[in-house]
Order: structure tokens, then C-alpha cells, then sequence
């Protein structure tokens, strides 16, 4: 394989990783919410 190639697949994974990693922060960020309710129900 030619470095070009491998530099090339190298781009390709981690573009996909940060696209995952950008998501899954986002859907994390909403993640939040119905925790600190879930604690303040077991609170009461």
C-alpha cells in the first residue's frame, strides 16, 4: 500500500470519528435533563 493510500484512509477514519464523537455529544447534552429529574423524584 502507498503512504498516500494510507494517508488517505487515515483521513477517511477520522472524519468519521469526529462526526461520531460531535453527535454523540449533542445527543449526550440532552441526556442530561431527564437525569437530574430522575433525581429530584427519588429525592422526594
Amino acid at each position: 500500500m502507498s503512504a498516500s493510500l494510507i494517508l488517505g484512509v487515515a483521513v477517511v477514519v477520522f472524519s468519521l470519528m469526529l462526526v461520531g464523537l460531535i453527535l454523540t455529544a449533542r445527543e449526550a447534552s440532552k441526556w442530561d435533563d431527564p437525569a437530574t429529574f430522575k433525581g429530584k423524584d427519588e429525592q422526594k
